[in-house]
């Protein structure tokens, strides 16, 4: 299913497009000469793939293609890529916002309904004012490194009517943009190229603007500098048929049924649940710009009130960002990550209240733009959870604490430090039941309101009986009970000198031949079925599912998969590891990363930790499962080599408050680690590490494990 970015208009731009005639009538209103649109394209693969854009009404399954080549094109000629890891980048903190860095402003164009909305929007008011005015001048403030809402379309037009100014602060995106006009051969049509802030920049005296363009902003205009652009150059509009693009950023508030928006979204409903809209917060157009500029900082503030009584099963705040990008055309709730709602549940609100929203201006570089939303004090309602030895029929211990706990925490009536001091016992216990992190989470947020509705899922998870013998084995775990040995395992020594050795130094190791390569078939069998792909069939590898998020599958539960959990050998390395053997093993998901092509581009995450950074730093590891021969161009599992040695004094090194997760890694030594079937990849949880791109010829599959110790003070 597709979704177009608006509404047809009173002259839809479809007419434009239907038949050759009609094409050819549209570029000839914007040409000096009357030639065809095949005669005024040039050969360039840019224009190629910039033209399917202008002609069809946005839609994302149609734009895929033509925006992945354009990715590589312009990768190509910029050096910047789209797909490069963010790591590598960092954005520019002005007093007017963050002024995102050339990799960030790169990825922008990945969002397929955001770039060719855009795009086609562009390219409609062009060819309308160029109909009224005869010539088009324009000024694109915050370029990012392919001008990529102007300079294809120049490329296309090929008309010397149109005449623009690039604006961009980063030296970086200024060099590429000169790149991208020499390959486009378009310098007639650019005025100039200045490394500049838009929010203060003066043009050449007397020079005015057909078209002001800026698409520097997020979603309820928060951290980017949007607003100061537009209130800064909206002086600088010719006319009453000027325009800014896009022409309005308007925010409103409305209340819904979030649990049946999360079905909908999932295709587990068929119909958009209703929403009760509260009014709008703000607008940004040329009215509100020019009311900024001239002093006025009250125009993006209001008023919401919550009515009472709240509409039935509408208990969630939402508060949605929707831009018109030119006339007709926009982009809606949740089509692009402009549209990100911020929502709020009702333990933020209650009927009958006043919700004051205040618009912040970024003006200095310690404050970044974006609302300040405050609902009315009260006192909070905090309720104790359940004890942790009440139990119901399963008769396991913690397990209704745990249920009560989120449930209170949903409803915003649990304190933080409930939350966060029980956090490893949550964990131990749902790793003792072989539940998934994420699917229990989401199973009593969203589905068990009853602790029976728990208890039965739980039991559903476990294959529909959970045996007395391992009930007593949790509860005693979950108690604090005495360390034991299980059936079958052995003694500390596994590892050798060697292997202890390397371990120490590098803080990851690779131990081969742990699962042998007929269970790791039966896994990679069970991932594809799981997935509807086939091994044989290249094309399936890229076909969405929803349990697929980037190259995370959330599948948890198998006896395949718990037979590999299971594996002597695994866990003969993890006591060893942690010389103890009062370990569990987690019940994580799999991974299945296929290879790049002109179309798909690696969607992993950069270098990172998962870790807490608020809380002491202490020993622990994490792990996986290579379930295919792995390469290191294969998607290999990536790691900074000696980091556990480094990370403290690292982190004393950064700014207060600095989240380690953003700061640039990428001048560090990266080791991609190659390895067999059946190997398992263990690492010191200290060292910042990632799944990488596959540029191989097969995908990537692995299945994630770790072990824990079952004491609740871990090892420092």
């Amino acid at each position: 299913m597709t979704t177009n970015a608006s509404q047809p208009s009173d002259i839809p731009i479809e007419t434009v497009v239907q038949d050759v005639s009609v094409r050819d009538t549209f570029i000839s209103e914007t040409s000096i000469q009357e030639t065809s649109l095949a005669e005024q394209l040039s050969e360039h693969a840019i224009v190629h793939h910039t033209r399917p854009l202008i002609e069809n009404l946005p839609d994302a399954g149609f734009a895929k293609p033509h925006i992945d080549a354009l990715a590589s094109l312009l990768d190509d000629i910029t050096g910047i890529s789209a797909h490069s890891d963010l790591g590598h980048t960092l954005g520019m903190n002005l007093k007017s916002g963050v002024a995102l860095s050339p990799v960030q402003a790169a990825k922008c164009l990945t969002e397929l309904m955001r770039t060719h909305s855009f795009i086609y929007a562009v390219a409609r008011a062009v060819k309308d004012l160029l109909e009224r005015k005869g010539q088009v001048e324009i000024v694109y403030a915050g370029t990012g490194p392919y001008g990529l809402l102007l300079l294809p379309l120049l490329a296309c037009l090929k008309d010397s009517r149109i005449q623009a100014t690039l604006i961009d602060i980063h030296e970086e995106n200024v060099q590429a943009v000169r790149a991208v006009v020499s390959h486009l051969n378009i310098a007639s049509n650019i005025r100039s190229i200045e490394q500049e802030d838009a929010t203060c920049w003066t043009p050449p005296s007397g020079r005015k603007f057909d078209i002001v363009l800026s698409e520097t902003m997020n979603w309820m205009l928060n951290n980017e500098p949007q607003v100061m652009i537009f209130s800064h150059l909206v002086q600088y509009l010719r006319d009453e048929h000027s325009t800014l693009i896009p022409q309005k950023v308007v925010m409103d508030a409305c209340l819904y049924n979030a649990a049946e928006s999360n079905q909908f979204r999932m295709g587990k409903r068929k119909e958009p649940p209703q929403e009760s809209r509260l009014g709008v917060v703000g607008c940004l157009d040329r009215e509100a710009a020019g009311t900024i500029a001239n002093g006025d900082r009250t125009m993006l503030n209001a008023r919401i009130t919550i009515p009472d009584p709240l509409p039935p099963d509408q208990t969630t705040l939402k508060f949605r960002t929707e831009i018109q990008i030119y006339q007709d055309f926009w982009l809606r709730d949740g089509q692009c990550s402009l549209n990100t709602p911020m929502c709020f549940g009702q333990s933020d609100f209650h009927p009958g209240d006043v919700v004051s929203l205040s618009y912040i201006y970024g003006e200095s570089t310690e404050t970044t733009p974006g609302y300040d939303i405050r609902f009315p004090p009260r006192k909070k309602v905090i309720d104790e959870p359940v004890s942790d030895q009440e139990v119901g029929e399963l008769g396991i211990i913690h397990l209704k604490r745990l249920w009560h706990k989120l449930r209170l925490q949903r409803e915003g009536k649990l304190t933080g430090d409930d939350a966060k001091n029980e956090w490893n016992r949550d964990l131990l216990l749902m790793d003792l039941l072989h539940l998934g992190l994420q699917d229990c989470l989401s199973w009593i947020f969203q589905e068990a309101s009853t602790f029976s509705q728990f208890e039965q899922w739980v039991l559903d998870k476990n294959g529909g009986q959970i045996s007395r013998e391992r009930i007593k084995e949790i509860n005693t775990a979950m108690s604090g009970g005495p360390e034991r040995r299980s059936k079958g395992q052995e003694k500390r020594g596994y590892l050798s000198p060697e292997q202890h050795i390397f371990w120490e130094e590098n803080g990851f190791l690779v131990v081969e031949n742990v699962l042998d390569r007929d269970q790791c078939q039966k896994t990679v069998d069970l991932i594809y079925r799981f997935l509807d792909k086939t091994q044989d069939n290249p094309e399936s590898w890229y076909q969405d599912h929803p349990s697929q998020q980037n190259i995370m599958v959330q599948l948890f539960q198998d006896p395949i998969l718990e037979m590999n959990r299971r594996s002597l050998k695994a866990q003969r390395v993890f006591f060893d590891l942690w010389q103890s053997e009062n370990l569990r093993f987690s019940t994580d998901r799999v991974g299945f990363n296929p290879p790049e092509t002109s179309q798909y581009k690696f969607p992993g995450t950069r270098l990172h930790w998962d870790l807490d950074f608020s809380c002491p730093l202490t020993f622990g590891t994490q792990g996986l499962f290579y379930l295919t021969d792995v390469a290191e161009n294969q998607g290999a599992f990536r790691c900074v080599p000696g980091f556990h040695h480094r990370l403290r004094d690292w982190l004393k090194d950064l700014p207060l408050q600095a989240d380690p997760n953003l700061q640039d890694l990428s001048a560090l030594p990266v080791r991609h680690v190659a390895a067999p079937a059946g190997s398992l990849v263990v690492w010191h949880q200290f060292l910042p590490h990632g799944s990488s791109p596959n540029t191989a010829a097969t995908p990537r599959i692995v299945q994630y494990f770790n072990m824990l110790s079952v004491n609740r003070q871990a090892m420092t």
